[in-house]
């Protein structure tokens, strides 16, 4: 998969409203200026987590929502783990 955006141009630049689809699944959704995030976007990344944001000038400016907050209740052990305790008998 590649990289991909649909949205509105402007001599040849990404410019008004559009959505920037990265190869890795992320997503950039908003206002574009002479190809650069300007204004109010919605991100959304590889595991779903959405994030409304102001970008200046292809920067993020401003988180507007809170991080997806994660609880981890139990730790198991990988196959790294297993086989270093192996190692140790």
């Amino acid at each position: 998969m590649r990289n991909r955006y649909e949205g509105q141009w402007h001599e040849g630049l990404r410019h008004g409203y559009g959505t920037f689809y990265y190869s890795d699944g992320t997503r950039y959704e908003g206002e574009w200026v002479e190809n650069r995030k300007e204004g109010f976007s919605i991100f959304t990344d590889t595991t779903g987590d959405v994030m409304e944001a102001i970008f200046k000038n292809d920067r993020m400016l401003a988180r507007l929502n809170k991080a997806k907050e994660v609880t981890i209740t139990k730790f198991i052990p990988g196959e790294e783990e297993e086989e270093d305790k192996d190692a140790e008998d």
